[in-house]
């Protein structure tokens, strides 16, 4: 499933990592229609605050993701260094809170690059997103355990585009 969500989220965080964007809010909303099957993916990413430290050391961004596809709702962050991840269970455990509140210490899904959930518990973390204006994680990674900082401004807008972020799945 996480791989599948990092396919559609590529494309975007690409034009995010290069300085493309054109909506105030910084969230980049879009729906991409697969050749295959015809089915669509509706995606609403936004960039860290900050850029983090890369593979190699170069500056860039983390990217949020909340996707829609045909798995339903999947939210994560797809990381600009190699996530320190258990493969045998492909999962790490991440730190992070909402508006400094409580600091939430769960077992994400992961991989080398990205980290995420999907189905009912995407849709809780979703629904404390909607009423927050700041999101700060910290993923461990090969450079240490870095926090990204995601500004939430134009989230309930982003979101309300996508279809399934209603719908229990």
């Amino acid at each position: 499933m996480l791989k599948q969500v990092m396919i559609a989220v590529l494309a975007i965080s690409a034009t995010v990592s290069s300085g493309q964007d054109a909506q105030p809010s910084r969230w980049i909303v879009k729906a991409t229609t697969h050749e295959l099957d015809g089915s669509v993916d509706y995606s609403a990413v936004l960039p860290s605050a900050r850029p983090l430290l890369g593979t190699v050391g170069q500056a860039e961004n983390a990217v949020f993701y909340a996707v829609c596809g045909q798995h339903g709702l999947a939210l994560g962050v797809v990381w600009p260094d190699i996530v320190d991840y258990d493969p045998q269970i492909n999962s790490a455990v991440l730190a992070w809170s909402l508006d400094g509140g409580k600091v939430h210490n769960d077992l994400w899904d992961a991989d080398v690059k990205s980290v995420g959930m999907h189905g009912g518990k995407a849709r809780k973390l979703l629904a404390s997103l909607l009423s927050a204006k700041r999101f700060v994680i910290l993923v461990p990674d090969h450079h240490g355990n870095q926090e990204a900082v995601f500004d939430l401004t134009g989230i309930q807008a982003a979101t309300s585009t996508l279809p399934c972020a209603a719908k229990r799945s």
